[in-house]
């Protein structure tokens, strides 16, 4: 799955959590004209989308499956300077299957 097929989905995830009936509709008519359209944010692949509140997702490059857990590997910005990433920190979260 490419990294604007997630970002869809995770604007339309948010629009279904949090937009109102009327946002709702517009959304469903209109698209594009969401004011919170999900954002593939480089050289990390993450996701931003909405406002007050904002998801935020993580781009997982390798998934594992062992033992009954998922393992998956990411990469965050860990600092910034004049908004441009100068720390990009790889890491690994560990979740039991269900």
């Amino acid at each position: 799955m490419t990294s604007a097929a997630v970002a869809k989905y995770v604007e339309q995830t948010y629009v279904d959590k949090y937009a109102s009936v009327e946002e709702k509709i517009a959304y469903k008519k209109h698209p594009a004209s969401w004011p919170y359209p999900a954002k593939v944010q480089q050289p990390t692949n993450t996701i931003t989308c909405g406002f007050g509140p904002i998801y935020i997702g993580i781009h997982c490059y390798k998934l594992e499956h062992k033992h009954s857990m998922f393992i998956g590997y990411y990469r965050f910005i860990k600092k910034l300077v004049d908004f441009v990433p100068t720390e990009i920190v790889e890491a690994k979260i560990e979740v039991q299957a269900i």
